[in-house]
């Protein structure tokens, strides 16, 4: 996380955008190594849409031209509506600069280094945090819920220390044409 990156205070363990339990074939936690059948942190359709739109805009943040939204529709088939939604959302939290006119869309309001993805989290998903039914007082509950802060301790960590410039290397790194080796 750079110096000016802002740093999100983690919430309750039931915060928004973790998902626990959920299967996800092909991954595993055994002698923690991920690799076969585990149960996935996930993030909810809103903030995988928001990186993902947020990772667009950071690609050409360096050019200081903005984007339109419908472009962002067109390269990573988010519904426009839905999207226009989500980046009034982060205008408002100044996370985006909405630029007018004919020429205009939307650009980061900051260097994409200094956006953490915590931020944009707690931008998106705030208020969504789901309610829990019945007594949970016991013993046995209170051992899940410790464990469940823990988590989100590390998830709230990682988190804060996650860039949009970080996201946006790993796209560009996973988007070069693998060589092809011919015998």
């Amino acid at each position: 996380m750079g110096p000016d990156a802002r740093q999100v205070p983690c919430t309750d363990a039931g915060s928004p955008g973790i998902a626990i339990p959920t299967q996800t074939p092909g991954f595993s936690c055994e002698d923690g190594d991920v690799t076969a059948n585990s149960w996935a942190v996930t993030f909810s359709a809103k903030t995988e849409y928001g990186l993902v739109a947020l990772i667009e805009l950071a690609a050409v943040a360096a050019q200081g031209t903005p984007l339109q939204a419908g472009e962002i529709c067109r390269r990573q088939q988010i519904p426009d509506r839905y999207l226009e939604q989500l980046l009034t959302s982060l205008r408002k939290a100044g996370i985006l600069i909405s630029v007018r006119g004919p020429r205009g869309g939307f650009r980061l309001a900051r260097a994409p280094s200094k956006i953490t993805v915590a931020e944009v989290i707690d931008c998106l998903e705030r208020g969504t945090q789901p309610q829990r039914q019945g007594d949970r007082s016991g013993a046995a509950f209170c051992a899940v819920t410790s464990l469940a802060h823990q988590l989100e301790q590390e998830r709230c960590r990682l988190l804060n220390a996650t860039t949009l410039q970080q996201l946006l290397d790993e796209r560009d790194a996973r988007q070069q044409p693998q060589q092809m080796f011919y015998i």
